[in-house]
């Protein structure tokens, strides 16, 4: 985790440095920069998952999408880290609020892992089970000739009650 952490920071100071010459951008909610971190939390996992990928990714681009995905950019993005690191309390915050997501997010998951490996056992049960055309069996449609009878019966004798 605190590689994790670190490979974070230098991509963050980085794309700080790259940045920091051009306009100022809005300064995103608190409650928004939360989910843009968990969001980027995630994809930096990704990323260091599936080395194959960490070549083609500009890291300046690669989070990108995820401000889009808010309605902010990168300006907006480095401006709220500007702000939010002056006023340490709510940065953590910020942080802490992140982390909370993605393990809420890892338990759903994990609970879906569950049912997924439950219901695979279940039908295990039905592996040698061997279909059977229950409609080509005389007693079914004997039984639905029967049925049918009777339906007709009670409707001759519901039209007749009725006239």
């Amino acid at each position: 985790m605190m590689r994790s952490f670190r490979r974070f920071a230098v991509i963050f100071l980085t794309l700080l440095v790259f940045l920091s010459c051009s306009k100022a951008g809005k300064v995103i909610p608190a409650s928004k920069m939360s989910e843009i971190y968990a969001d980027m939390f995630i994809a930096d996992q990704w990323l260091r998952e599936n080395t194959g990928s960490r070549r083609m990714a500009d890291t300046t681009l690669f989070y990108d999408p995820i401000f889009e995905k808010y309605g902010y950019d990168r300006k907006d993005f480095v401006a709220s880290v500007g702000y939010y690191i002056d006023k340490p309390d709510k940065f953590s915050k910020i942080l802490k609020k992140s982390s909370q997501m993605i393990q809420t997010d890892k338990n759903r998951f994990d609970k879906l892992s569950e049912i997924e490996a439950k219901a695979a056992e279940a039908n295990k049960v039905f592996e040698n089970y061997e279909a059977k055309d229950f409609c080509k069996d005389s007693l079914v449609w004997k039984s639905y000739a029967i049925l049918l009878d009777r339906l007709s019966e009670e409707l001759e004798e519901e039209e007749q009650d009725a006239a």
